[in-house]
């Protein structure tokens, strides 16, 4: 039997998106392969719980800490440049610069454009993003919108926060605060920053009576599973999720050996399906 070399630790914001589950197989495999053990904690959503997460990790003396989509608060108050100095640490999904920590991405402003390009290759003109909150995703993916607007001369875009777009209410809440939004104006594509959102846009469109995709063209992003059951089959933006998983434990392992950070950058590709279509 190989020796277990120590403990490598994850956190995640939660367990609702399939996303964060295919994340965890790439780290996972690759920890394994390399004869390191797993442990998972989810954070709920909680900047707190999330902090609780890794301080245990830490009393616990794993040998490092994987931390998926990390809460947007906690990196605005530097809750974990002290940590980095304490323990490996690597990053997925985030974009405020800790020293000594790795950080594994998807060029999620890239992806952002190739989606928004995408509607503008069909046509669209009357653009929406539907986005969460707390994320450092939300807020690039928010950012590469208004500046494809601005870049077009497109005045007609519009932006809607739901909130929490990670739990197990994402898809209803979208559903719930865009058919106000669907019933006073109506764009004619939505770009959605995650698959359960995408699913909600879908579902709240269907309870208006709204054809996707001949009225309302509808993009998700992520590419999880439940994307390509939904029908219509949900055009969605691949995060390459294994491979992010993959390349984080890489990267850990790499720092806990050798005590070298990587930042690694993927590219995401358009996954077309049934849900877009020309602009009427």
């Amino acid at each position: 039997m190989r020796q277990i070399c120590g403990t490598i630790g994850a956190v995640v914001p939660s367990l609702d998106n399939l996303f964060f589950a295919s994340v965890i197989d790439g780290i996972e495999a690759y920890a394994r392969n390399n004869a390191y053990s797993l442990l998972l904690r989810c954070a709920q959503n909680d900047p707190e719980r999330e902090m609780a997460c890794i301080t245990e990790y830490i009393y616990n003396k794993a040998a490092g800490v994987i931390v998926i989509s990390p809460n947007t608060e906690n990196l605005r108050q530097s809750l974990y440049e002290d940590l980095a100095m304490t323990i490996p640490m690597a990053f997925i999904n985030a974009y405020h610069h800790i020293e000594g920590a790795c950080y594994v991405a998807n060029d999620e402003a890239a992806g952002a454009r190739k989606a928004l390009n995408y509607l503008y290759g069909l046509g669209h003109r009357r653009l929406m993003l539907v986005r969460g909150g707390l994320s450092d995703s939300y807020e690039i993916k928010e950012r590469a919108f208004h500046q494809f607007l601005q870049e077009n001369g497109l005045a007609q875009g519009s932006v809607l926060n739901i909130g929490n777009g990670n739990s197990a209410d994402t898809v209803e809440a979208t559903v719930e605060q865009l058919l106000p939004r669907l019933q006073n104006s109506r764009p004619t594509a939505i770009l959605c920053c995650n698959d359960l959102m995408g699913l909600g846009a879908v579902n709240a469109c269907k309870r208006l009576g709204l054809r996707v995709p001949e009225d309302i063209s509808v993009i998700g992003y992520d590419n999880t599973p439940p994307a390509k059951y939904v029908e219509p089959n949900l055009t969605t933006m691949d995060q390459n999720m294994y491979e992010l998983g993959h390349k984080a434990a890489e990267a850990i392992i790499h720092q806990i050996k050798t005590g070298e950070t990587q930042d690694i950058t993927l590219e995401n590709k358009l996954i077309e399906r049934d849900s877009t279509g020309p602009a009427v």
